[in-house]
């Protein structure tokens, strides 16, 4: 039995089964974390797991469904710093 089964990833969940599924988010984030020479990594900021971006590339994600209430973006500058 999976645990993380009984999660409804669609909508606001209560604050402990959010702590689950950001436990779930970050632990996949680290598993596929490859990166392109040059580019800058995958980063996990405790809500999103931002994918690999090209020097100069902005990388944007729909906020998750299951916390409300934000909206972010992040640029890849061309020395790797992200912001």
């Amino acid at each position: 039995m999976d645990v993380y089964e009984d999660i409804d990833f669609n909508k606001p969940n209560s604050p402990h089964m959010q702590k689950q599924i950001l436990k779930l988010k970050e632990e996949q984030c680290q598993e596929k974390n490859v990166t392109e020479s040059g580019w800058c990594p995958e980063v996990w900021d405790k809500i999103l797991c931002w994918p690999s971006t090209p020097p100069g590339e902005l990388a944007i994600l729909p906020c998750p469904s299951y916390i409300a209430g934000f909206d972010v973006q992040v640029i890849c500058e061309t020395n790797n710093d992200i912001h």
